[in-house]
């Protein structure tokens, strides 16, 4: 693919684009205008009847013209006020690159950046959807988002078979990654633009309008510094950053001045517009910019974190009820530790006298595993063996409070979600394949229900449920142990980093569990499953 021509190439047409609205706003500034002599309203006064008093009756029939038919006025704001503030709204772009002309990125920065960067997206295309469903559509809404992202998916196999892409003298798969980003946040300007547009055309009119223009205003300064980010992180200089930033916001006053012509008409279509737009933000986010943000040894580090968590939190309520004595808990926790350690010492020991090369082990299809690869398959095995135990558990509890029902759900997935993020930060820390992780959090994701909707078909009780239990929680130690400490040598730094952010995401998620479980049928019914 040829190299895409630098930005500074763009100032013409940018030049061009501002005079353009420059000769609307003076053809339409009322300084300009010549002084008419005051005429009759537009009015049908053939209803109208003089008695002999000299007052004047009208008929309730009589018709006005309407204010809408002329072209230069919508509830009393003009084409060149909306064509202006919108150019300054998409110039407000530019301000989100300042910090780069002060301050000079280093590299080790660029997965901060791109972090800042997946998070700003992710907001603003969560403000999409919330935007288009205030339209009346949610279900525009939701085609739209499937849309977006397939749209996206399309865009990146079709650039991976044209060729090698070049940007800003940025090669190779950095190069596509900033093609989607600045190729997306263009693609959502149109719906705000239209949105814009729209609100000008309102009932309120030009105050409604403002308040809009202000608050996108505003919103582009943190997409700008998003768009600078992954640029600068990449080695763009500042002034590209800065103009590349401006450019993704410049459909905003293009499509803002038809819209709020024909605001009927692009009103019908912001419901999927907007959807579109957050559909290919979130796809870019989960699968392009927020992996970049990550490395294997924050990934370990959070996935060991959580584990951590995810081992202690059962056993210490167990012994803070005094439902189970130090003794019995320590020995069980012992025991599980000891009979993972030996699996899966025994599986790597197995795998290392066959090896092939220094630190690969044959599979059944003869593509070769990494042993650290399949360290991390072992430790999220053991993730499925406490979602196992936590399934039995779940389907004691299950039949006391009226089944498996919607009350259930919150609760359930709140408690599933750090296994899932524990699986997938693993998977994807090992093999760097998202793909890989989020099958591997699916599968281990489907153990739970699975093993509940065994226990409720056998008809067990509780009985013994907490010994397994613990037995599980004791197994995580020494998996995710070897985890961290290969974590450790790779970033000491980002390994306790990433431990500290994945036991902070498992208390809460676990805590928001508890709170949200006191008030369902789950706990009351079955206190013994939960507390």
């Amino acid at each position: 693919m040829a190299p895409f021509s630098t930005p500074l190439r763009m100032i013409p047409f940018i030049g061009i684009i501002i005079l353009l609205f420059s000769a609307v706003a003076l053809s339409q500034n009322p300084s300009t205008t010549t002084t008419t002599l005051p005429s009759a309203p537009h009015k049908n006064a053939r209803s109208s009847v003089i008695d002999g008093t000299g007052a004047a009756t009208q008929d309730d029939t009589a018709t006005f013209d309407d204010a809408s038919t002329h072209p230069t006025n919508h509830n009393g704001v003009a084409i060149s006020t909306v064509a202006l503030f919108t150019l300054a709204m998409a110039a407000a772009t530019g301000l989100g690159a300042l910090p780069f002309f002060f301050v000079e990125l280093d590299p080790q920065w660029a997965g901060l950046c791109n972090g800042m960067a997946a998070g700003v997206m992710l907001a603003a295309s969560f403000d999409l959807v919330q935007e288009g469903q205030a339209h009346g559509a949610g279900s525009w809404v939701m085609i739209g988002i499937l849309s977006g992202g397939v749209f996206i998916l399309l865009c990146k196999k079709f650039l991976e078979r044209y060729g090698e892409v070049s940007m800003l003298d940025i090669k190779g798969a950095d190069a596509t990654k900033v093609v989607l980003v600045i190729g997306i946040m263009t693609l959502h300007s149109f719906g705000e633009g239209s949105g814009v547009g729209v609100s000008f055309a309102g009932s309120k009119g030009f105050s409604q309008g403002l308040l809009v223009t202000l608050a996108i205003a505003v919103h582009n300064i943190p997409e700008g510094l998003a768009v600078s980010m992954v640029l600068a992180s990449r080695g763009v200089s500042p002034q590209n950053a800065m103009l590349w930033s401006v450019i993704t916001s410049l459909p905003q006053p293009i499509v803002a001045v038809p819209s709020f012509i024909c605001a009927d008409s692009f009103n019908k279509f912001l419901p999927f517009c907007t959807g579109f737009a957050a559909g290919c933000m979130i796809w870019m986010v989960v699968a392009e910019v927020l992996p970049d943000a990550f490395k294997h040894a924050l990934l370990m580090g959070s996935a060991s974190g959580i584990a951590f968590v995810l081992a202690v939190w059962r056993p210490l309520q167990l012994l803070v009820s005094s439902k189970m004595g130090f003794i019995p808990l320590a020995f069980l926790l012992t025991t599980g530790a000891a009979f993972t350690h030996t699996l899966g010492s025994s599986v790597l020991g197995f795998g290392g006298r066959k090896k092939v090369s220094a630190n690969n082990l044959p599979s059944v299809s003869g593509f070769p595993m990494s042993i650290h690869t399949l360290q991390a398959f072992l430790s999220c095995g053991t993730v499925g063996l406490h979602a196992l135990a936590e399934g039995l558990a779940l389907g004691v509890a299950a039949p006391k409070a009226y089944g498996l029902g919607r009350h259930m759900v919150l609760p359930v997935s709140l408690h599933g979600l750090p296994r899932g993020a524990a699986v997938a930060s693993c998977i994807f820390g090992a093999t760097d394949s998202w793909q890989s992780g989020l099958a591997a959090a699916a599968l281990i994701g489907f153990v739970g229900p699975m093993s509940a909707i065994g226990s409720i078909l056998a008809g067990i009780d509780y009985s013994g449920l907490d010994h397994v239990m613990v037995f599980a929680c004791g197994g995580l130690f020494p998996s995710f142990a070897t985890i961290v400490m290969r974590a450790s040598r790779l970033d000491s730094r980002k390994t306790s980093i990433g431990v500290g952010v994945g036991v902070g995401f498992a208390v809460l998620c676990l805590t928001c569990t508890k709170l949200v479980c006191l008030h369902t049928p789950y706990c009351n019914s079955a206190p013994e499953a939960v507390r």
